[in-house]
């Protein structure tokens, strides 16, 4: 389990088919240093989405949004919405450059998986409902 740009380590030392969809946006056309934002569960019936409501708010600090790219295995848990901007609280530069990507996805890797959250599950101050992020993973057989 990754958290924020540390999925990023993840990505590229195991070669895991999937994108930072914003590496090559620049700064001034895309910035959140530190929002909450909401996010869509696609994957209700998963163990590593259980318990979190239909749209939960996630703590979102300059992290990465993810694209999935060709021979991805696994599952897309969470997606910024597509339609309108994800921003519940806080300045969000460039909403379109984050609109409809992936948040949190898990990503079959051998005999398991690997789970990428974009944003930080286990930060103060923010929506109690994503820590189910996190805390799912040690419950989870899947």
């Amino acid at each position: 389990m990754t958290f924020n740009n540390a999925s990023m380590f993840a990505v590229n030392q195991w070669r895991l088919p999937v994108d930072n969809s914003l590496a090559t946006v620049p700064q001034s056309q895309f910035t959140c240093t530190g929002c909450l934002l909401t996010v869509h569960i696609e994957d209700p019936k998963s163990p590593l989405t259980a318990g979190l409501a239909a749209d939960t708010i996630v703590m979102f600090e300059r992290g990465p949004a993810f694209e999935t790219k060709t021979g991805f295995k696994g599952a897309v848990l969470a997606r910024y919405p597509k339609e309108r901007s994800p921003l519940a609280s806080g300045y969000l530069l460039g909403a379109p450059a984050i609109q409809g990507k992936i948040a949190a996805l898990s990503v079959d890797y051998g005999k398991g998986h690997v789970l990428l959250l974009g944003f930080k599950p286990q930060w103060r101050g923010q929506s109690h409902a994503a820590y189910k992020f996190f805390f799912n993973t040690f419950r989870s057989e899947e």
